[in-house]
């Protein structure tokens, strides 16, 4: 499959040119079709490899070839589509096809399965880096009140317009940090990787990480107003539940908090384990706490038993695979929590 997506785009590569150029095509629409087939090819790549869906090949080596050769033409596929300026029509067309074929939604009723754990209808959450509000999405069908933090005014626009009737949803159009203000967020064309930390992109450009997006992300930078999360409490309450992803500023946003929050998780990369550890020390120092990590998008708690942030640390610091991530789950246990 990943190779009909590598011949789709090319294809649909060719049908642009000749269409640009003027030469008569058969359907001036081809190239948006096999955008879009494009997209469905490379989802499934995505899936095959197993990136964020737990399901192993047969051994460890047909593993490694499949991350191998996943990594290699996806990133092939990514690269040119964002060279020439077709990333966010080929985004759009994906995201289409993930809901027509129902992945979408069976996607969001695994993250509903898991966060009910620490979600109650009712309760208040925190979406630190909302985006496009995937995990806004879920908080509210869970039934709880929702504060989605979010400096890209793109995102913003997404988040009013798909959310706009939901009365149990606040959008924030700010960043999150240490102290209120200003800030530069530099600018990738996958919004989900648009960031306020210099460290983190300096150490994802030399692990490689997002290779494919890298020539043409964080050229540009926007000013942006940046809140804390003592604020965000002084404004709407203390949430149950604190979700944070801002691409390697999650210390800054924990510096931000100066009491504990029932439940707290934040997203990790091993390549840059020093924010990590950074964001372990500040939240042991709230309060009595425990940890748990989940790995990519799998949505579920790798142990068994919560843990001390020096045993996470520990277990973190083995992971050498610079291709993982995922989040780390901290809840404080003189608030209580449940199930």
């Amino acid at each position: 499959m990943a190779v009909v997506g590598v011949l789709l785009v090319a294809a649909g590569a060719i049908s642009y040119t000749l269409i640009w150029l003027g030469l008569p095509l058969p359907a001036t629409g081809l190239f948006y079709v096999t955008v879009a087939l494009a997209a469905l090819a490379a989802s499934c790549v995505l899936y095959s490899v197993g990136l964020g869906v737990s399901r192993q090949p047969a051994n460890a080596q047909a593993s490694r070839q499949a991350q191998r050769f996943g990594s290699r033409v996806l990133g092939a596929i990514i690269e040119f589509l964002v060279r020439h300026g077709f990333w966010g029509a080929t985004k759009a067309a994906w995201d289409r096809v993930q809901r027509a074929t129902g992945n979408t939604a069976r996607r969001r009723h695994h993250a509903k399965t898991f966060y009910r754990q620490f979600v109650r209808d009712g309760d208040l959450c925190f979406d630190v880096g909302a985006n496009v509000g995937d995990r806004t999405a879920v908080f509210l069908d869970l039934g709880a009140k929702v504060v989605a933090i979010e400096p890209q005014p793109s995102c913003v626009e997404a988040l009013k317009k798909q959310y706009s009737r939901i009365g149990r949803l606040v959008v924030v159009p700010k960043a999150a940090g240490s102290r209120a203000g200003v800030g530069e967020l530099m600018i990738s064309p996958a919004n989900a990787l648009s960031s306020m930390s210099e460290d983190w992109l300096d150490t994802v450009k030399a692990s490689g990480r997002f290779r494919a997006f890298q020539t043409h992300s964080w050229k540009e930078s926007i000013t942006v107003p940046i809140t804390t999360l003592d604020e965000m409490i002084q404004e709407f309450g203390a949430p149950a539940f604190c979700k944070i992803d801002v691409e390697g500023y999650e210390a800054e946003v924990l510096r931000g908090l100066s009491r504990p929050i029932r439940v707290l998780s934040f997203e990790f990369a091993p390549e840059f384990i020093s924010g990590t550890q950074e964001c372990l020390g500040i939240l042991a120092k709230l309060g009595p706490c425990e940890f748990n990590y989940s790995v990519g998008e799998s949505l579920q708690l790798a142990l068994a038993n919560w843990v001390t942030a020096h045993e996470l640390e520990r277990i973190l610091t083995t992971m050498l695979d610079n291709r993982t991530f995922g989040d780390v789950y901290v809840r404080f246990l003189e608030l209580g929590f449940f199930r």
